[in-house]
């Protein structure tokens, strides 16, 4: 955040796992710092109007100024640094689109909102976005779209973040570490989780370390028990989980993650009305037990008036319970059809955590009660069963660690998917369920083939500055000294490839992706295969993940070809 010339931060991180905390630390900071600054932090959530971005930030422009200090004299506060900009939750707005796997129909809408945020980046001005981690920060189209902004002569740097879980070193102490019976210790490996784990008296430690369902349903059992004792609700902790699972349905099947707090008091009295009826009394009565239930530790205020569930974590437990158990309910199991695949990943990931019979028993009840996408189909397929089980085409997948999966189904296969920048540790992959795979800068650690004998004979993938989870495969092409190139044809596809990485004046560099660069050659993608791993070896291209980049020496050989 410091410096004076223009950034836009980019913070990324799964659910639960500390985007709004460090976007408060960040506010945090700046109230501080002794200068005439002041933030501007904007909550962004998804309620039931369909209001644009730009519409949204001069709401909180009106909201947090004065109402005599005019739109475009806090707009020109931000471009000289004077108002950082902070926006938690920039998934929050994206579209169905995203969810179906329309990854530039959904981009189309994005980019707007980042235009928005484009013009103000000019001078000094700092704005942070934090946004669970999506294909539209890691994909081509947005290296595209900043690409173009710098050639439009912007001069905002980006810089992007990515949170990654944390462990439980850095969470309990050793007493309690050791305590813990888990084979796998990166089930619990959630923020929510070892919170818990770390502040919980030692009773309700003992009975939470014992299974990974036990753990989350104790967690509950405290959470709910001390609502019984802070607001007096007479309700079981059974009862409320019931009627918060309900509620998630509900907020879903709407596609919001938060609504105007009567609207939300409202629906609790709905869904829950004959158990809070039994409850009712003199000293209680009806709307006292549910403005209670409104008021809840596992709700938090969001925004002026909404309200919405305390973090995604919370939330996608709460889904999942909802989907295991109400599917012979029509009005729940509507819900679910319509629940968008961004709220089911939420379920999905929250899930991961628990025992094997209740992941597989809620992947069984997904694919009733659920309509997943390409993308929602294999986290879910990877996350709740350990192996792909879908045949699915054209996935990217990117900027993330795989451990212990099956990768790859003969009978089911993954066809033309983009694997970029992906740690995948002790996997095992079955080369006949993966035709046309492409692998770019990933990592195999401790990996195998389901079948050795017969790996190579179906291996049909393609790898991109790595190697291969064989040993010795794919061999190095990259003998040949690529300033003495062997005919006019192999000369001529180099420049090809290296001019992409010029922009359109051939005097400046840009970056591109290789996933991107590769479409562009599908009529000879075995040639050019050979020849970018011959650049990149020849030190002409360097590569981080997806995105690759000429060299000083790439830049002056190209430019000596022109």
């Amino acid at each position: 955040m410091k410096g004076d010339e223009p950034k836009l931060i980019i913070v990324e991180a799964a659910a639960g796992y500390g985007k709004t905390s460090t976007a408060y630390e960040v506010l945090h900071k700046y109230a501080n710092i002794e200068m005439d600054i002041r933030p501007i932090f904007m909550k962004l959530e998804k309620d039931r109007s369909a209001n644009t971005f730009r519409y949204l930030l001069l709401s909180h422009i009106d909201r947090d100024f004065d109402i005599q200090l005019k739109n475009d004299i806090v707009i020109k506060n931000i471009k000289n640094g004077r108002i950082p900009l902070i926006i938690d939750g920039f998934d929050e707005l994206l579209s169905k689109d995203l969810d179906e796997g329309k990854q530039d129909t959904a981009f189309g809408e994005v980019e707007t909102m980042l235009s928005t945020i484009a013009d103000l980046l000019t001078n000094r001005a700092k704005v942070v976005l934090t946004s669970r981690k999506t294909a539209i920060f890691s994909g081509p189209s947005f290296a595209e779209w900043y690409n173009n902004q710098k050639e439009a002569h912007s001069t905002f740097s980006l810089i992007r973040y990515q949170l990654d879980s944390p462990t439980i070193e850095q969470w309990l102490p050793n007493g309690r570490k050791q305590k813990l019976p888990f084979a796998d210790s990166s089930s619990v490996s959630n923020p929510v989780l070892l919170s818990y784990l770390r502040y919980c008296d030692d009773k309700d430690f003992k009975k939470s370390v014992k299974t990974p369902d036990e753990l989350i349903d104790n967690f509950f059992s405290f959470m709910l028990r001390r609502e019984m004792e802070r607001q007096n609700l007479p309700l079981s902790p059974s009862e409320q989980r019931k009627i918060f699972s309900h509620l998630a349905c509900i907020f879903g099947g709407y596609g919001i993650t938060a609504d105007a707090r009567s609207r939300v008091k409202e629906q609790i009295g709905e869904i829950a009305y004959d158990v809070i009826a039994n409850y009712a009394s003199s000293s209680q009565d009806i709307d006292n037990i549910t403005n209670s239930l409104t008021n809840h530790a596992l709700l938090d205020r969001k925004g002026c008036s909404n309200v919405g569930f305390i973090n995604d974590f919370i939330f996608g437990l709460l889904l999942k319970d909802s989907i295991i158990e109400d599917g012979t309910n029509p009005m729940y199991h509507e819900f679910h059809q319509s629940t968008p695949n961004s709220y089911l990943a939420k379920a999905i990931l929250a899930s991961s955590i628990l025992g094997e019979e209740t992941k597989s028993s809620f992947w069984e009840c997904l694919k009733k009660e659920c309509k997943l996408y390409s993308e929602g189909q294999f986290w879910a397929d990877i996350l709740l069963k350990g192996e792909t089980k879908h045949e699915l085409s054209s996935l990217y997948i990117s900027d993330c660690t795989l451990a212990k999966k099956f990768i790859g189904n003969s009978e089911e296969p993954l066809k033309q998917c983009t694997f970029a920048n992906v740690k995948f540790s002790n996997c095992v992959f079955d080369e006949a369920g993966l035709h046309r795979c492409y692998f770019i800068s990933c990592t195999f650690d401790n990996c195998q083939s389901i079948n050795e004998d017969l790996a190579l004979i179906f291996m049909d993938c393609d790898f991109y500055n790595c190697d291969s989870w064989i040993k010795g495969y794919p061999q190095d092409d990259a003998t040949e000294d690529i300033c003495l190139p062997d005919n006019e044809k192999e000369e001529s596809l180099e420049v090809k490839i290296l001019q992409k990485y010029l922009k359109v004046d051939n005097r400046n560099r840009r970056m591109k992706m290789i996933s991107k660069v590769r479409e562009e050659f599908l009529d000879n993608s075995k040639e050019f295969h050979k020849c970018f791993e011959r650049l990149v070896s020849k030190k002409l291209l360097c590569c981080n993940g997806d995105k690759s980049f000429l060299t000083d020496e790439g830049f002056t050989y190209i430019t000596s070809k022109l």
